[in-house]
């Protein structure tokens, strides 16, 4: 089957949800929309409560770092004559301000990574040792074990001690922690959704405001540092984030997905349920009539086609033409691990004495005499048991960062088009420190220097640097567009770099995609790196798996117009 025609034909079928949804988002708010999404084609059933309460205020600030920036470091640092020091990417004058900040209270610190939850989790306890105060600081992220996961939930929701508990997304929502004094951010997060989630953990008490910090890091670009470091991007982008929650604004909800692999697991599960199922009443009860809408009739039938092929033998039909657990099927629904849909790493288990710390990744291997940072502190690696997959450590003075794998998440082009009016504006707020002031000033030069404000493609090197200013999906979507014209391109950022061409080469590129000269979906689609995210994604096909990148990852319909906002600001 080609990727094209299908595609195509997911587009009509799915066309009249695509319209109903953008106007329904035009007309209802966020609760209704939540309440179709809950109550589909009975809106009416469901009750909306709305909160009248104004609150109790917020109080918010962002402050401003510079990462190797020794002079203004020693102005604050506590250090001995050595002078000031910058461990693992974290400089001094951070790590003294959340440590003065922090101590003392109850406090929630959002990280981003589980690396940068180890890194600071560390250097604040250190920072307790030093000055030899009992600890306060513990690690919360969801490669460490329930046990320790649950001492620091605990501690924080019963224990009137002091405690910050640095986490990841994991304590964002969804578990009874009490009442935190402050809550501090590393970095401008990727939505505003999750940063008025994070909010909302501060100030419940009446009479006491929320309090919310965020602490942003740039790094000082020497002479020949890349041009999108003197933006200090993750500045204006936590501007962005602030303006927009202000405002009142928040991601809307995402389009519908056609969630195959998750489709695939619950049409093995129905067959399990019911002993046998004809593929038609299948589709009525998940599709048809359950959550797996977007999917047409045709489309159900192109996956049941996939999990009977002789590649994976899931299901097979009966004479009677009943839907039947087939031999690769057995073997998938026997496992105790069919049941969650999520897909999981393969890991080590990383234990102390008979306690399990944690997990740690198989494709971030250690060796026996390494030191690692774990759980918040130092550890020295004793024994790796890669056939029990497990790590056997003791306690010790030195450690590197652990490495975890993972992405963050996208950014939405709401909050990218803000980062590009603030960087074109005068104007200023007043929750930046003096440090946040004078770091949005020199971006803001460096805008004008750059001539940011008259074009988006800058010569760099052997090739050049693309400023779409579009968020993450149409970004990437772009740069893979680039790259299946033979480009060699690369994402990172909020900048697409080319390398080994010129400025006219990129923009006729980009000229022809805005003329309507797309690459082919499939072209588009081969370049996608891990292209099996979900769990099932492996029993799926090409085509298949082509459709649910097109549709869930990547922003091909919107090609032509990202291309046109390029080139249309180049001279």
């Amino acid at each position: 089957m080609q990727l094209q025609s299908i595609l195509n034909r997911i587009e009509n079928a799915c066309g009249r949800d695509r319209i109903s949804r953008v106007g329904l988002s035009a007309t209802l708010g966020d609760m209704e929309l939540a309440a179709a999404a809950l109550r589909v084609g009975a809106v009416s059933t469901a009750k909306i409560i709305n909160g009248d309460d104004e609150g109790n205020g917020v109080r918010l600030q962002i402050r401003g770092y510079v990462k190797g920036d020794a002079d203004r470091d020693a102005e604050v640092s506590t250090e001995t004559a050595q002078g000031p020091t910058e461990e693992f990417g974290v400089s001094e004058r951070l790590a003294a301000d959340l440590f003065r900040l922090l101590r003392g209270k109850r406090n929630l610190m959002f990280a981003g990574s589980r690396q940068k939850v180890e890194v600071f989790t560390d250097r604040l306890r250190a920072k307790c040792d030093d000055g030899h105060f009992p600890n306060e600081f513990f690690a919360h992220h969801g490669s460490l074990s329930k046990v320790e996961r649950e001492d620091v939930e605990t501690r924080l929701r019963d224990d009137p001690r002091p405690t910050t508990a640095i986490a990841t997304t994991t304590l964002e929502l969804g578990i009874d922690i009490g009442e935190v004094d402050t809550v501090a951010q590393i970095g401008p997060g990727y939505s505003v959704a999750s940063l008025r989630q994070r909010l909302g953990r501060s100030g419940r008490r009446e009479g006491k405001p929320a309090v919310l910090r965020m602490f942003v890091s740039e790094v000082r670009p020497g002479p020949g540092g890349h041009p999108a470091d003197r933006l200090n991007l993750d500045l204006v982008q936590s501007i962005a984030m602030v303006e927009s929650l202000i405002a009142g604004w928040c991601e809307p909800p995402s389009a519908t997905g056609l969630h195959l692999s998750t489709l695939l697991h619950q049409v093995l599960a129905l067959i399990l349920q019911t002993g046998g199922i004809s593929a038609p009443r299948a589709w009525d009860v998940l599709c048809g009539r359950g959550p797996f809408r977007s999917v047409d009739r045709a489309l159900f039938a192109d996956l049941l086609r996939c999990m009977a092929s002789p590649d994976n033998k899931l299901i097979e039909q009966s004479p009677q033409g009943m839907l039947m657990i087939g031999e690769g099927g057995e073997r998938v629904t026997e496992s105790h691990e069919f049941y969650p849909v999520f897909a999981t790493d393969r890991e080590y288990r990383i234990l102390h004495e008979a306690r399990t710390l944690g997990t740690y990744p198989l494709d971030s291997p250690l060796a026996s005499g390494e030191t690692i940072i774990f759980a918040g502190r130092r550890w020295k690696v004793l024994e790796v048991d890669d056939g029990a997959r497990v790590i056997t450590v003791k306690p010790t003075r030195g450690g590197k960062p652990p490495y975890f794998s993972g992405e963050g998440g996208g950014i939405h082009d709401h909050i990218i088009s803000q980062m590009r009016d603030i960087l074109e504006t005068s104007g200023s707020y007043s929750y930046l420190d003096q440090s946040a002031t004078d770091m949005l000033s020199a971006a803001r030069s460096a805008y004008g220097e750059l001539g940011l404000h008259e074009t988006r493609i800058l010569s760099y090197g052997d090739g050049v640097l693309v400023f779409p200013w579009l968020g993450s999906r149409k970004k990437q979507t772009l740069s893979l567009a680039m790259m299946a014209k033979g480009f060699q391109s690369t994402s990172f950022g909020h900048v697409i770099e080319l390398q080994g061409c010129d400025p006219a080469g990129a923009k006729k590129a980009l000229q022809e995609i805005a003329d309507g000269a797309v690459p082919d979906a499939d072209e588009i689609v081969r370049r996608v790196a891990k292209p099996n995210v979900a769990r099932f994604d492996n029993h799926l096909s090409w085509d298949l798996m082509s459709l649910i990148t097109l549709r869930e990852r990547l922003d091909f319909d919107g090609l032509p117009e990202a291309a046109r906002r390029v080139v249309a600001l180049t001279s």
